[in-house]
């Protein structure tokens, strides 16, 4: 994230880069405790629909 923020190597710089990436995160676990466990059960259903239907398209495309 230093890199794309175009952040420099010094200690104020660092440490900014450090609250911006780990802040929203820790605020958001802070005020809804169960969220993390929402967002895997909403990345399962996305996950479980891509690993059926990516096979599906890769055999459509296949030149048999």
């Amino acid at each position: 994230m230093a890199t794309t923020a175009k952040r420099g190597k010094n200690t104020k710089d660092r440490l900014s880069t450090a609250v911006r990436c780990y802040l929203p995160s820790l605020v958001f676990t802070l005020v809804y405790p169960n969220g993390f466990t929402l967002a895997l059960g909403a990345a399962e259903i996305f996950l479980t629909i891509l690993v059926i239907l990516f096979p599906v398209f890769a055999l459509r495309n296949l030149p048999w």
